[in-house]
Parts: structure tokens; C-alpha cells; sequence
């Protein structure tokens, strides 16, 4: 029964995940079809760049909401002593305002005012951004995670009604009606997720600054070195990013952000999974929990090709609706791989370490793949002065990053790991070369038969992975 309980569980938390995840996913549509169309390559390039800065934006809170995540993660939300989830609400907001200050002073001082305008508005968005996460990880370690897909809609849903009435009104001229409504629509997420926590809103005081210290200093303490992980992995994409946009300018800064774009496309499912996973698998006894990573390892082995498969018509969509955008394909063949070896950090890696909490050698794989790129980013643009090179650059660095994380998990459950990584290389390495040497037509029709001989061979795993399941 308390098996089934479980299952239930997870059953439940997925749905309402991959809720809030089928709107993310019409946003993210809309963002990845309809927005660079109707701004056009240099305005969608400056919405980008917006876009870029926020995402750093999350890790001015020195570790403190990672620190109650790891630590928290498990507990039910009556558990939780609400005055001291205050004290540290009050903390992160300070915190985040006067980490902020001089990136405010760089933003005034930009001679460019479209990159003034994009900074000032990071700014205000990260501190909103910032409250937004510290609710939303509470929601996600106390297992709401009903509450927590409601609010993520509450954004989405929002923000889609802000884009259809700029489709409506032909706002096509300027990127900054789109920043301000991204703003105004985690202002509105924000509220949400206030009233749902309003036990411990209703006893935030500015009094409460210099108490639970100790408490605040313990969640930094753990949390920081998952901060520091989680910058280093966004880094190794974030620091090549960033080297186009300053050798290249914003333009293709957009048109290469745009191919990453569909990276992130296809990853916001695995991501919402792997949000469900963590708290439930820090409740299971550690037999189990080798039996998971058996199981879901054997899972992403087989479907791996089919995420290659996948990109061949999404690459042909891109061709005939975006053709302002056609040097994005060349692009989008070496970054869209990125999504076998990430989905697999994201749903399983990652988790993993979590629940063992085991973070130090996260941090020690990201910050390999990080040295990795900085090296292979000199030889790109020194040596092949070559966006397609950088590109490549950082689908190697993203590939070693898996391959030692999964050298550890594998080692501390105890797993075989070369039985599915060489197969998995082999595949990208055909799609990529059938490609890129061959030709689209040709290297497509190369692949798909390479994935027909792949499922043949590998027949005898399905078939074992199919009984596992119904047992």
C-alpha cells in the first residue's frame, strides 16, 4: 500500500508539473517561433541579451536557497518554524538589493541605451526573480508542488495574454514592451506565491534581520557550493554566449542564442521531472534508489537517438519559418546535441547528487567543463576566428561535464557506465557528420537508418526494460 502511495505521489506531482509545463512550453512556442519574427534579428538580440543577464540574476542570494532546499527538502510545509523562514526572507532581500547596487551604476554609465535600458531592467527583474525562487523551492522541498506549477502558470499564462496583445497591436519596432511585461508578470508570480506562503509573510519585520543567524549561516554554508555548481554549469553555455556577443555583436549573439533556445525547448520537461523526483527520492531507502537510476538510466540509453531523430524536422520548421535566422541552422546542428547529454545531467545527474548530497563533486564537473570551454574558446576565436567553432566548443564541454558526472554516480551506485556512453557518442557523432559532410537530405536519411539498426540491436534491452516495468 505504501508503494502504491508513493507512485501515487509522484503520479500526481508530475501532472501537475507537466501542467504548468504544457503552458511553459506554448510560451516557450511563441518565444522561439513568433517573438524573433516579429522583432526582427537586432531587436531579438537585445531581448536576448535580457534574457542572457536574468539567468544569472538567480545567484545573488550567496546560497541561501539552495541551503534551504538541500536542507528543508522532504519536510512538510506545517513542519517549518515560519518565523525563521521570515528572517531569511528578509535577509535574501537585502542581500540581493545591495549585491545589485553596482550592477545599477554599470547600467547607468552604458553609452548604448538599448544596453542600459537591458540592464536596468536585469536589475529590477532579478531582485523580483530572486523572492519568486525563494517561495518557489520551499513549494518544491515541502513536496506543493501543485502550488508551485500554479504559480509558474500564474507568469506563463500572463505573459502569453501580454504577447497576443502585442501580435494585436503590431508591436514590432522595439524589444522593451516585451522586458517590461516580462517584469510585470513575475510581479504578478510573485504575488501568487506570497499569499501561499502568507504564514510566513505575516510575520516579515525588518526587526527580524540579526535573528536566526546561526540558521542562515548554516543554509549558506550548505548551499553555497550548490550555488557555485549551478553558476559554473550555466558558465560553460553563459561564457561562450557572451564571447560572441562581444567579438561578434548582438546580432549574431541573437541568432546563436536563438539555436539555445530550442536546447532549453526540449529540456524544460525533463527539468520539471527532475523537480518532482528530488524530494521524493530523498524518502526512499537507498536499494531503491539504485533501483531508479537502473531503470531511468536504461530509459534515456534508448531514447537518446530518438531526441536526435526529433531535431530533423524541427531543424527543416526553422528553415521555412524563420528564414531571416537560416545561419542559426548551421549552428543549431553542433548545440542542439546538447540536449542528450544535459537531459540526462537535469533528470538524473543532478538529482542524484542532490539527494546524496554529494554537491562537491558536482561543482568539481563544472567546473572542468568550465575550464574546458575557456581553453577551447581562445583556440575558436584566436586560432578559426569561427562562431561554429565556439558552438562546438560548447557541445565538447557540455559532453565532458556528463560523462564525469556520471563517472561518479555510476561509481557510488555501484553501475556499469561505458555500457551506454560509447553508444550514445557514436550516435551524435553520426548525426552531426552525416550533416554536416553529407548534406541535410543525406546525412537525415544516414541517420534514420542508423537509428532503425540502433533499436534492432539493442531489441533485447527493450524487451528487459518492458518487463521491469509491468513487474
Amino acid at each position: 500500500m505504501l508503494k502504491q502511495s508513493s507512485r501515487n505521489s509522484i503520479g500526481k506531482n508530475v501532472f501537475y508539473a507537466f501542467s504548468a509545463q504544457g503552458t511553459q512550453f506554448l510560451l516557450s512556442c511563441l518565444m522561439a517561433l513568433i517573438v524573433p519574427k516579429i522583432l526582427g534579428v537586432e531587436q531579438f538580440g537585445y531581448w536576448q541579451l535580457f534574457i542572457f543577464y536574468i539567468q544569472y540574476g538567480g545567484f545573488m542570494h550567496l546560497g541561501l536557497i539552495d541551503g534551504i532546499y538541500l536542507k528543508e527538502g522532504g519536510k512538510s510545509y506545517g513542519d517549518l518554524q515560519y518565523e525563521n523562514f521570515a528572517s531569511q526572507f528578509v535577509k535574501l532581500i537585502v542581500f540581493v538589493s545591495l549585491i545589485m547596487v553596482p550592477f545599477f551604476v554599470i547600467g547607468i554609465n552604458e553609452d548604448d541605451s538599448n544596453r542600459r535600458y537591458v540592464v536596468l531592467a536585469s536589475c529590477l527583474y532579478v531582485l523580483i526573480r530572486n523572492l519568486v525562487s525563494y517561495f518557489s523551492y520551499l513549494f518544491q522541498a515541502t513536496n506543493r508542488i501543485r502550488d508551485y506549477s500554479w504559480g509558474q502558470m500564474s507568469f506563463t499564462l500572463t505573459f502569453i495574454l501580454g504577447l497576443f496583445v502585442f501580435v494585436i497591436l503590431d508591436i514590432n519596432n522595439s524589444f522593451r514592451p516585451y522586458v517590461v511585461a516580462y517584469v510585470l508578470c513575475e510581479l504578478f508570480a510573485l504575488l501568487y506565491f506570497i499569499k501561499n506562503n502568507i504564514e510566513i509573510v505575516k510575520r516579515f519585520s525588518f526587526s527580524l534581520l540579526t535573528k536566526y543567524l546561526k540558521e542562515t549561516w548554516d543554509y549558506i554554508k550548505i548551499g553555497i557550493i550548490l550555488m557555485l555548481a549551478n553558476i559554473t554549469g550555466m558558465l560553460i553555455v553563459g561564457i561562450g554566449r557572451y564571447a560572441i556577443d562581444k567579438e561578434w555583436g548582438v546580432v549574431v549573439f541573437g541568432i546563436v542564442s536563438l539555436s539555445l533556445m530550442y536546447v532549453n525547448f526540449f529540456l524544460l520537461f525533463l527539468s520539471q521531472v527532475s523537480m518532482v523526483l528530488f524530494p521524493q527520492l530523498r524518502r526512499y531507502r537507498p536499494e531503491k534508489v539504485v533501483a531508479f537510476y537502473g531503470k531511468y538510466r536504461t530509459i534515456l540509453f534508448l531514447l537518446v537517438p530518438t531526441f536526435l531523430l526529433f531535431i530533423i524536422p524541427f531543424v527543416f520548421l526553422i528553415k521555412v519559418w524563420l528564414p531571416s535566422y537560416s545561419d542559426a541552422i548551421e549552428y543549431m546542428i553542433y548545440l542542439l546535441p546538447i540536449i542528450v547529454f544535459e537531459g540526462k545531467m537535469q533528470l538524473l545527474f543532478i538529482t542524484l547528487f542532490k539527494v546524496y548530497n554529494d554537491v562537491k563533486n558536482l561543482l568539481f564537473c563544472n567546473v572542468v567543463a568550465l575550464l574546458t570551454i575557456v581553453i577551447l574558446l581562445v583556440i575558436s576565436i584566436q586560432v578559426f576566428d569561427s562562431v561554429v567553432a565556439v558552438a562546438l566548443s560548447m557541445l565538447i564541454s557540455i559532453c565532458i561535464r556528463s560523462l564525469i558526472a556520471e563517472f561518479f554516480i555510476s561509481r557510488k551506485l555501484d553501475k556499469p557506465m561505458f555500457r551506454y556512453c560509447f553508444p550514445e557518442l557514436f550516435a551524435v557523432g553520426v548525426f552531426i557528420w552525416g550533416i554536416v559532410c553529407l548534406g541535410y537530405t543525406i546525412g537525415c536519411i544516414i541517420y534514420i537508418s542508423f537509428y532503425i539498426c540502433y533499436l534492432f540491436f539493442y531489441k533485447g534491452l527493450l524487451r528487459e526494460l518492458r518487463i521491469k516495468t509491468i513487474s
